[in-house]
């Protein structure tokens, strides 16, 4: 079987192009990989297969949801929520109706309401604090021949909006651990925050919520200590 991989690779910084990456040298064990160029919008000549890996990321994922218009496919669909990766194709581009339809299919008139509300900035961008009530997956799923999951719960989600399609759960995989040093980073209790720092890490809010635990745990923790140290007199 030559099967047509539309997919981020390296040196992009994506999480799913360190994935397919790693993945490749398996699939060419099993089927012939056709190559397929960044940017492309059909797949090459005399494939059976084209398979679509999409994420949430506009700028790794945009073009592919590209060539999906164009050929439908079975699409590996690593997150539910696309609420970035819509909104990135649509209103990234000026396509201020393909971003309201994609909230109408999802939610109706009233998120398409919602909708002109962000566009005239009435009300904060619904992909910083709803995404979840607006995944917006309404068009891959209408593309889509058949789905590649990683969870029960994406099956769960994809079948609850409607996809009447095959869906295989593939566990993602674990890959071997490299042999690394340990940074040297003190701290007890310790907190870190993996991958790309973007605004969906939400860093700058978890800084102020960890801000307002220490003022406010922090006279607790010292009675608490006090407490004890009394305690340990007696």
């Amino acid at each position: 079987m030559r099967v047509a991989l539309f997919t981020p690779l390296p040196p992009e910084r994506s999480g799913i192009a360190d994935y397919a990456a790693l993945l490749l040298p398996a699939l060419r064990e099993r089927c012939e990989i056709a190559p397929v160029k960044r940017g492309s919008k059909r797949p090459p000549r005399g494939v059976d297969l084209s398979v679509y890996q999409i994420g949430n990321n506009p700028e790794a994922h945009g073009w592919i949801v590209d060539a999906l218009r164009r050929t439908p496919g079975v699409v590996v669909l690593h997150d539910f929520v696309l609420h970035h990766l819509v909104s990135g194709i649509t209103l990234g581009r000026g396509d201020r109706e393909g971003y309201l339809d994609a909230l109408e299919r999802d939610g109706g008139l009233v998120a398409r309401l919602l909708g002109y509300a962000v566009m005239e900035k009435r009300i904060p961008p619904l992909w910083e604090n709803r995404a979840e009530d607006f995944p917006l997956a309404g068009e891959v799923l209408a593309l889509a021949t058949g789905l590649v999951v990683h969870s029960r719960y994406v099956r769960d989600r994809a079948r609850a909006s409607g996809f009447e399609g095959p869906i295989w759960i593939v566990p993602h995989p674990a890959f071997p651990v490299p042999q690394l040093s340990p940074a040297g980073v003190a701290g007890n209790p310790l907190f870190a925050s993996f991958g790309n720092v973007n605004a969906s890490k939400r860093i700058p809010q978890l800084l102020e919520s960890f801000a307002r635990v220490r003022e406010e745990a922090s006279p607790v923790i010292a009675a608490h200590l006090v407490q004890r140290a009394e305690e340990s007199q007696r």
